[in-house]
């Protein structure tokens, strides 16, 4: 495929707003830091809205000023049966294959500028994830200075508990999990970014001495309390694909689907019936009985809180001024329940107050997770993310 920097020349002639106007009809984003523009592509393409520029644009880095790459991480790359190129038939097993553990973290691009080593992630200059990576990078990675960055793209995973991603670390690290040659516009082997970072004392990716076959079951039918994302098959001819584990795509599609208890009192509360009902027609098949008795449960909590209220009323209801009744209710009834007895006395249903307050009135600890991982196993790993 041609290079983004001669896709660009031929498309743009290098304008910035011609730029702007081509990346956004390839769905990219053009984002820019002094003379420096960065092009990341925009989440939920399609398979068939990918193309040679897109699929290159992951936090490319090219200088405006003279025209030229400044850094080039991976390209898109997709999971395993998710696209057409990552068909199980088609796979180049016959190129050989190198296989890599995936880290739940931060892609990070490290580059030099101006005499400076700087990283960006694929969609920001500047950020948390940076910040850190500096600090790490200045802490114990000082031999990142000595890279020829005008050779070589560093690809870093930042791992942190900071990310609340799936996998859930304890430590703050940074490991190189790539290389791009960029002279050649090749990606390094996962062998050769090991003896890279052995040589500039950086942690090198974890390699894995297994078969496709072999993480493929684990994958599909690993043990349920194991969570880790998977990992990164390279194969000879360069292509890279993502293999993902059942219980990562379980996880992420409860969260992503926002199905853990907290997300469904909140859903409950704050949709109408109607939209409930539309949220769980759109929920995997196994979840949607267990979702619709949970919200009756919650229900349950709203009605007993309400017939909680009432009695409490009842203790004021023959107070007919209301002067004497406010009074009397800031005396003797605690502040947070104030607002539910005025509703009351003025013939109102409490249903619509309560949803408004559902986080003080409905205790989120009193309530079992709904949704977990082994029940949309099979389900979440045909997903593929």
């Amino acid at each position: 495929m041609d290079s983004v920097a001669q896709i660009i020349s031929d498309n743009t002639d290098w304008k910035e707003a011609a730029i702007v106007s081509f990346a956004k009809k390839n769905r990219v984003e053009v984002r820019q830091k002094d003379n420096l523009i960065m092009l990341s592509y925009e989440e939920d393409i399609p398979n068939e809205g990918w193309n040679d520029f897109n699929r290159q644009c992951r936090g490319i880095i090219f200088d405006m000023k003279r025209r030229s790459l400044v850094a080039h991480p991976f390209d898109k790359f997709f999971n395993f049966d998710s696209h057409p190129e990552t068909k199980y038939d088609i796979l180049p097993f016959s190129t050989g294959y190198e296989i890599s553990v995936k880290y739940d973290g931060t892609m990070l691009t490290a580059c030099s500028h101006d005499n400076t080593v700087r990283f960006a992630t694929r969609a920001s200059f500047e950020n948390f994830q940076t910040e850190m990576a500096t600090q790490i990078f200045q802490e114990r990675f000082q031999k990142l200075r000595d890279v020829d960055f005008t050779r070589y793209t560093l690809i870093f995973e930042l791992v942190t508990p900071a990310n609340l991603l799936i996998v859930q670390y304890n430590y703050n690290d940074l490991v190189l999990i790539g290389i791009r040659d960029l002279l050649k516009n090749q990606m390094l082997s996962y062998s050769q970014v090991a003896k890279f970072a052995e040589n500039y004392d950086l942690k090198p990716p974890m390699l894995l001495e297994k078969d496709f076959f072999s993480i493929y079951e684990t994958a599909k039918e690993g043990k349920d309390e194991i969570v880790e994302e998977g990992w990164v098959v390279k194969f000879g001819n360069g292509l890279y694909v993502k293999l993902k584990t059942w219980q990562y795509l379980a996880h992420m599609q409860i969260k992503r689907r926002r199905l853990t208890k907290k997300h469904l009192i909140r859903n409950y509360c704050e949709m109408t019936n109607q939209k409930w009902l539309d949220f769980i027609k759109k929920l995997p098949p196994d979840t949607q009985n267990t979702v619709i008795q949970f919200g009756e449960e919650v229900q349950l909590e709203i009605n007993a809180f309400s017939e909680e209220m009432h009695t409490l009323f009842r203790k004021f209801s023959d107070i007919s001024i209301q002067k004497d009744f406010a009074f009397t209710i800031q005396k003797e009834v605690p502040q947070k329940l104030h607002s539910y007895l005025f509703v009351l006395r003025a013939g109102k249903s409490l249903e619509r107050l309560i949803r408004k307050k559902y986080k003080e009135v409905l205790k989120e600890d009193s309530f079992e997770e709904a949704i977990h991982p082994v029940m949309i196993k099979g389900w979440s790993f045909q997903q593929k993310d």
